[in-house]
């Protein structure tokens, strides 16, 4: 996470340089289809160091705030925020370039900034969803999980439960969410099973569901005591 914020943040930096009055008319999107007479008319000087000092300062405050979050708050707050922040900061540069520019291109890039704002609170909603705790609920014949990932399983598919110290050696997250302790989806463990973990948290003991016909379910509860859940899961399948 740390060499990610950094990477990024260099790499905003030095976007702010690729941008010039001599190449615009090769690499910028808008300038070089326009008319030789728009583009007499544009500000192109102006707008190349608007550019300029949007990435520069894009990259510093992605580092300088992504640190301080990593460091000082969490982990999982630094990657939401330098996941989420340059698609707000693209859209509203893009609003901002709107001046001096033919109509059918301010059209263009409002409906680029709406679409990064649509993105961004997908991007968000993904993030909310993943870190929502994934709630357990043990009935007379069913345990149920609730949240992202969440199913029904019925006590006969149940070939066994137990608590284990530590979770399989995963290879890869097939398709879910993993970030920071909180593991959501179908993976692949490094004995080449696929396995379903439903991690709300590094709270050992997981709980461990052997189904009969169907992955094996890894569950770790972050507010509640995975032990109690245990024992009254083992107490209702008996």
């Amino acid at each position: 996470m740390f060499y990610l914020i950094v990477f990024l943040s260099l790499l905003f930096l030095c976007t702010g340089f690729i941008l010039s009055e001599k190449n615009a008319s090769y690499i910028l999107s808008g300038y070089n289809t326009m008319s030789k007479e728009e583009q007499a008319n544009y500000n192109l000087k102006t707008y190349v160091l608007a550019f300029r000092n949007f990435h520069i300062f894009l990259g510093l405050s992605m580092l300088a705030v992504g640190l301080v979050l990593y460091f000082l708050v969490a982990k999982n707050t630094a990657l939401i925020f330098v996941s989420i922040y340059p698609i707000l900061a693209y859209a509203f540069f893009i609003l901002r370039s709107n001046q001096s520019i033919s109509d059918s291109l301010k059209r263009k890039n409002r409906l680029a900034s709406l679409v990064l704002l649509f993105v961004a609170v997908m991007v968000g909603t993904l993030f909310y969803r993943g870190m929502k705790e994934t709630k357990i609920s043990i009935n007379d014949t069913t345990v149920s999980f609730k949240g992202m990932y969440g199913e029904v399983v019925d006590f006969q598919d149940i070939n066994s439960i137990e608590l284990v110290k530590k979770l399989p050696k995963i290879l890869m997250k097939v398709h879910g969410y993993a970030m920071d302790g909180i593991y959501k989806g179908k993976f692949k463990t490094a004995n080449d099973d696929m396995v379903k973990l439903l991690i709300n948290a590094e709270n050992m003991p997981y709980i461990k569901i052997e189904r009969k016909n169907d992955l094996t379910i890894f569950f770790a509860s972050k507010n509640s005591d995975n032990q109690r859940i245990f024992e009254d899961l083992n107490h209702k399948i008996k």
